[in-house]
């Protein structure tokens, strides 16, 4: 009688989220961004969130979150109700280096989410200042080498993207080249500019300008392909430092245990979003290559950069407090 009863039950409630999931949504939908506003996730997030009010007939709208390197935000998304009202537009910071740097950290990028689809990539460059005698990685890797701990390079802080990919570089490469820290992204491509540091890697859509205009040269980009507007750079990989990839991903998340029924809803539209040609070309002009996968295809590409930057830290030595 007790299993009859306990099987009635268990019924009961698959039934219950079978018909939750059919009547998805019939409220507001919160995509939370966890960086500060006005920069290129907030810009990316609006695109998509848009069409995807259109899509559901709800609003979806955008809450800003920043702090911790998205950290703060990821940590609220982790922890909130699953019922698919809750989005977190994750990246690599928060989902791969975040849990890597943190013996400790407050939530696990592969049991406190459930992955929706990758949304895009934004190329990273490897640039230095034309006063640099460099025009490849290997020229690079050759000067550091002849000139120990004379070359300094920028990036956004300790323990952050362009810190820790420069310091990928270096343990592969086997060279010393100085860190020099500056708050934000902005700061260290003007120091950059005006020649104060030699060389860094830096987001494509503000990167590419100066390039063109002489400002900068590239000699390469992190990415594991080729960027398609930018075919004739090679990437570090073929460039001697073969497994090198270092590009900005951003994808969609919900709240692990989310029925599968809202996944897989949300996946169905964000993929038909994202492969519209209008959409790829607004993304497009924000230096942004749509990238949309199935859920199980994003979870194993954030398992993967997980373990990747992992090794990272724990070669080249990096500690956080």
């Amino acid at each position: 009688m007790k299993l009859v009863t306990w099987a009635g039950a268990s019924l009961m409630v698959i039934l219950a989220q079978v018909a939750s999931a059919q009547a998805y949504p019939n409220k507001p939908i919160r995509w939370v961004v966890p960086f500060p506003a006005g920069g290129g996730a907030e810009l990316i997030g609006g695109i998509v969130a848009k069409k995807l009010t259109e899509a559901l007939k709800q609003p979806v709208v955008i809450e800003i979150r920043p702090g911790g390197a998205g950290a703060v935000g990821a940590e609220l998304i982790a922890k909130a109700s699953p019922d698919g009202y809750s989005l977190l537009q994750g990246q690599l910071a928060p989902m791969s280096i975040y849990p890597a740097l943190h013996a400790k950290p407050a939530y696990d990028p592969n049991r406190d989410f459930a992955p929706i689809s990758r949304l895009v990539f934004v190329t990273q460059l490897l640039v230095v200042h034309p006063s640099l005698p460099v025009k490849s990685v290997k020229e690079l890797v050759a000067l550091a080498k002849a000139t120990p701990g004379q070359i300094n390079y920028g990036s956004q802080g300790y323990g952050s993207r362009p810190h820790l990919a420069m310091e990928w570089l270096k343990t592969a490469t086997g060279v010393n080249m100085v860190p020099v820290q500056f708050e934000g992204a902005a700061a260290a491509v003007s120091a950059l500019v005006t020649g104060n540091t030699s060389t860094q890697f830096a987001a494509a859509p503000g990167a590419v300008p100066r390039v063109k205009s002489g400002k900068l040269r590239a000699i390469a980009v992190g990415s594991a392909a080729r960027s398609p507007d930018l075919p004739d750079i090679p990437t570090v990989a073929e460039s001697g430092v073969p497994g090198f990839e270092y590009v900005i991903w951003y994808g969609l998340f919900t709240p692990a245990k989310t029925p599968k029924e809202i996944v897989d809803k949300l996946n169905s539209e964000v993929v038909r979003i994202l492969k519209d040609a209008k959409t790829v070309r607004e993304l497009a002009s924000r230096g942004a290559e749509t990238s949309p996968t199935t859920p199980e295809a994003l979870a194993e590409y954030v398992r993967e950069d997980h373990e990747r930057w992992k090794k990272v830290v724990k070669t080249a030595g990096i500690k956080v407090k």
